[in-house]
């Protein structure tokens, strides 16, 4: 039986790592002939510590073999995360591309590599495969949702040479994936980033890519994340509000006093993950009301690290895009907001109220709520799909059966 290895190139950030190595043990997991599966980890700046965390994450895992890279010695400027995070990364990935290089040289020169797995903000990598004759192949961290927007956009361009800005808020956008128009508000500033393709590969619809056995976060310390489950553990049912806005999501200090004042006003039991930076090292209380932590002992964890309803409040990237989805697409989120808007410098021009925060934290939480019954519903429908004979299981397949063909 012929072996196969696959290289992976993702963006060095948790939502990329995590759903990469998931992704990775599937193929090996379904097909024995994919007998390894080589990680490259770029060393984001500020992300000193993603690389232990990779190592952790791999380590009981015989079939994944970690290489981590070099660290760059003329990383974008750090203050270009906050005007541009999009074209951090893209500049960051650009360059790698000589280490990236000689590395993917030196392994397809000694092994049975068969193809490069490329995280989206990697496509310029294509190039490379060229060079070495291998495929590659686009492993998109998002849904087909933001796929049809990247889509829809060359259209739009062709039909329409305007940017999209503010004044455009009131356009809607025909995006075929939809069955609703969408608010050109929702997404304005990514046709800046995603204008390029008409022509599209096959898709293959994989997710949702998700570790349901374990621990997920080896970043998270020990001891709280003992003390968090624990806790969990001795709430009712359904009863817990958890508060996360992802590995780039960082409010401002008068934002975080408000959705403090909310979880106040409200009383429900919650976990909560606060960034005060990009880099992840502030103190979580500091910016908080003072006595918070005191008042909330019992009902409340506010950590640094860190199929239930969700209320959206979109930040960065394609979440915009994702809360239109689930709110108004799908009826399985609450809104708190559908968009956001900041400067330059991605701070907010609009600072979201406590009371418009609690009012859509009593909706989501409250048990008659029909969102909670619909998203029960969908759970069992997502997790049908990751098992024996349900629906991505096969589309993973139908993916290792063309890569096979492709060498064959």
């Amino acid at each position: 039986m012929k072996k196969a290895e696959l290289i992976f190139i993702p963006l060095p950030e948790t939502g990329h790592l995590l759903s990469t190595i998931e992704f990775g043990k599937r193929l090996m997991n379904l097909d024995p002939r994919i007998s390894m599966i080589t990680i490259l980890s770029m060393k984001l700046p500020y992300a000193p510590h993603a690389d232990a965390s990779l190592a952790s994450l791999t380590a009981s895992e015989p079939g994944i073999r970690l290489i981590s890279l070099p660290e760059i010695q003329d990383p974008p400027p750090i203050k270009l995360l906050d005007t541009s995070s999009e074209t951090y990364i893209l500049d960051f990935v650009d360059k790698n591309i000589p280490f990236l290089r000689k590395t993917i040289r030196d392994l397809v020169d000694s092994n049975h590599v068969v193809g490069l797995i490329l995280d989206f903000f990697c496509v310029g990598l294509i190039d490379i495969g060229r060079e070495v004759n291998l495929p590659s192949y686009i492993f998109m961290t998002s849904n087909f949702g933001f796929l049809g927007f990247l889509q829809y956009l060359p259209e739009r361009n062709r039909l329409n040479s305007l940017e999209f800005n503010e004044s455009s808020s009131k356009e809607e956008l025909p995006i075929p994936a939809f069955v609703n128009r969408v608010p050109a508000k929702v997404e304005p500033y990514a046709a800046e980033h995603f204008t390029r393709g008409r022509d599209y590969p096959h898709v293959y619809p994989v997710g949702p890519v998700l570790n349901l056995t374990g621990r997920t976060n080896p970043g998270l310390a020990s001891a709280q994340y003992e003390e968090m489950m624990k806790w969990l553990d001795g709430q009712p049912d359904s009863s817990v509000l958890f508060l996360c806005f992802g590995s780039m999501g960082v409010f401002s200090a008068p934002q975080i006093q408000q959705i403090a004042h909310a979880l106040e006003r409200v009383g429900f039991r919650f976990i909560w993950a606060i960034r005060t930076n990009m880099a992840g090292d502030g103190d979580p209380h500091e910016p908080l009301p003072e006595g918070l932590v005191h008042r909330t002992m019992g009902r409340g964890i506010v950590c640094r690290e860190y199929g239930v309803p969700i209320a959206t409040w979109p930040m960065y990237a394609e979440q915009q895009l994702n809360a239109f989805e689930m709110v108004k697409e799908l009826g399985l989120a609450v809104e708190i907001r559908l968009h956001h808007v900041a400067d330059g410098d991605r701070i907010t021009l609009e600072i979201v109220s406590a009371d418009e925060i609690a009012t859509a934290v009593r909706s989501l939480m409250d048990g008659d709520n029909p969102i909670r019954k619909k998203v029960k519903e969908i759970s069992v429908v997502a997790r049908k799909a990751v098992g024996d004979g349900g629906s991505s299981m096969a589309a993973t397949g139908d993916f290792i059966r063309d890569i096979f063909l492709m060498i064959s």
